[in-house]
């Protein structure tokens, strides 16, 4: 019989990504590698690990990745991440960095709206509207690019 699917997040997706090619870090903004530490664990511990791994000894495989991860608190979640039919991933590299980038900015975009979310019962201070009016015009310009 087949396997059941499972959803896959875009969390799981961008980590998926990383994990397999680990050099695309080389193109990511300081506010691309924040906003994938700030994510709630497990998801900002393993991003913050994979960012760790990057600034020391630069791109590695996911193999020698998995060496390095024995006995680390995100061993265990990022092994499940990598199994399964669509754990590894191969194809053109423009392909995957642009699935990469679809995904992060769809990341962005949720926390973006998140926070707007939360900074509307905030219309009395002029900080929070300020940043409400800077997020909004950020979600817009993220929704256009992702549309195209």
């Amino acid at each position: 019989p087949p396997m059941p699917s499972v959803a896959v997040t875009r969390e799981d997706q961008a980590a998926r990504l990383l994990l397999s090619h680990m050099a695309f870090l080389e193109n990511f903004s300081p506010e691309d590698i924040a906003t994938l530490a700030q994510l709630a664990p497990p998801y900002g511990m393993l991003f913050g690990w994979v960012e760790q791994q990057f600034l020391m000894h630069g791109a590695q495989s996911w193999a020698v990745l998995r060496e390095q991860l024995r006995g680390h608190a995100i061993e265990e979640f990022a092994t499940q991440l990598m199994q399964g039919q669509h754990a590894q991933i191969d194809g053109p590299l423009d392909e995957i960095r642009a699935e990469l980038r679809d995904s992060l900015s769809r990341i962005v975009l949720d926390q973006l709206e998140a926070q707007n979310r939360s900074l509307v019962s905030q219309s009395s201070n002029p900080q929070a509207m300020r940043t409400f009016q800077s997020n909004f015009h950020r979600i817009g310009a993220l929704k256009r690019q992702l549309n195209k």
